[in-house]
């Protein structure tokens, strides 16, 4: 059979395709758009009611293709009212910068120094702002706070240092010359370094909050910079004398009040930095060196009479002991950076941005665990703590954060 057709007869077939795949398309057309729905009726009590069906179109364009619900909310991440060892609410008592702020002489409150007026105030866990004095002091480069808030040695931008008793409303200038202030533990001396132009002049001495009085303890010399002013709670030291051994070692001693030999003792790192515990017979410190990646590291050891020395170990924490404060007898609490890269002890500005975890260190035992990730009510756990402080019932943990000087506080039970 010879199905060859000619070229007219070809020219018919196509036409009458085309006519056919026309037709199919504006009828598919008139039914989606154009045809009328059809009715059916339903029961609705005991009424037959008539409702709309619509044809149904599956035109299968997303079969096979996964689209993601940009619009979809996971929710934030668990937040704990009271610090667990997990995501906990540092709720801001203070939305503004607060410099050098400490603990107020209630021992539940904070008080800081406000930059913008000059003035000092408090604060309390409901965020209610209390003037602490009427008196501004513009220009205060430094907050030197005696032990029970109620002092303070004003350090200003221009070198001038001012004494101020925020009870009784008395001040006093103090000599230039005079830098690292620390009080005695019931504040009625002033422990400072006389940096005088001379080196032959340069003292570690005690002074009267009134300027009178001034005794020396130790000839500084050349030797300023490695003398740290802090007096113990016990009283029997003032300041510490730190020097190089080698690369990696220190020597550390104790400088008495009264001109005693006090032991050495050798400390494994560089940058040493240290706060005595409560009872001034312990203290830590933290250091970095090669067995720590150069990373800034936490110890222990004792520091008092002859047991100075003694039972040095190290707390296996990475970070600075300005970011530690301590609660009630041996307990401590420190800010620890989440990651530090290797060589931070060099430079501490890198963790400037590094997010923060709160642990919890018992010094005499060494025991410690995570108690807190500072979380806002949003989700975010980003703060880096600049300084802590801890209420004297133990309740609240406060700290300022490094970017805006905020202060927080954490629920601790």
């Amino acid at each position: 059979m010879n199905f060859n057709l000619t070229d007219t007869q070809k020219k018919v077939l196509y036409v009458t395709a085309m006519l056919v795949v026309a037709a199919f398309f504006g009828f598919l057309i008139y039914v989606l758009f154009f045809k009328a729905p059809k009715e059916e009726y339903v029961n609705i009590n005991g009424n037959m009611v008539p409702i709309t069906v619509f044809p149904e179109i599956n035109l299968n364009l997303n079969i096979g293709v996964s689209v993601e619900n940009v619009n979809a909310f996971e929710g934030i991440p668990a937040i704990s009212s009271v610090a667990n060892g997990g995501n906990t609410l540092a709720e801001t008592i203070l939305p503004e910068a607060a410099q050098d702020a400490t603990l107020a002489a209630n021992g539940q409150d904070m008080q800081y120094y406000n930059a913008e007026d000059g003035k000092f105030y408090t604060v309390n866990a409901d965020g209610e702002i209390v003037s602490l004095s009427d008196e501004a002091f513009k220009g205060v480069e430094k907050v030197n706070w005696s032990n029970n808030s109620n002092q303070a040695v004003l350090e200003f931008q221009d070198g001038y240092n001012l004494y101020y008793d925020f009870q009784k409303k008395q001040q006093y200038t103090l000599p230039k010359e005079m830098e690292e202030f620390t009080f005695s533990p019931n504040n009625d001396k002033i422990g400072y370094k006389y940096m005088a132009l001379d080196e032959e002049d340069r003292w570690l001495g005690t002074i009267n909050p009134d300027g009178s009085d001034p005794k020396g303890i130790e000839r500084l010399g050349e030797n300023g910079d490695k003398v740290q002013v802090s007096w113990s709670p016990s009283g029997k030291a003032i300041a510490t004398y730190n020097d190089y051994m080698d690369g990696d070692r220190q020597k550390v001693i104790p400088i008495g009040l009264n001109g005693e030999n006090y032991k050495q003792m050798t400390v494994e790192g560089r940058d040493f930095n240290y706060q005595w515990s409560p009872d001034g017979k312990q203290m830590i410190y933290s250091v970095f060196g090669s067995y720590s990646d150069f990373k800034p590291t936490l110890w222990v050891v004792d520091a008092e009479g002859d047991a100075i020395g003694n039972n040095r170990v190290p707390l296996e924490i990475d970070t600075w002991v300005d970011k530690c404060t301590f609660g009630t007898g041996s307990t401590a609490y420190c800010a620890v950076p989440n990651d530090l890269p290797t060589g931070a002890g060099y430079n501490k500005d890198i963790a400037n941005d590094t997010p923060d975890s709160i642990y919890k260190i018992d010094i005499k035992t060494g025991t410690k665990s995570l108690i807190a990730v500072p979380t806002s009510a949003t989700g975010t756990s980003a703060y880096t703590v600049d300084s802590m402080n801890i209420s004297a019932d133990g309740t609240y943990l406060y700290f300022t954060d490094k970017a805006e000087k905020n202060i927080h506080k954490i629920k601790l039970k």
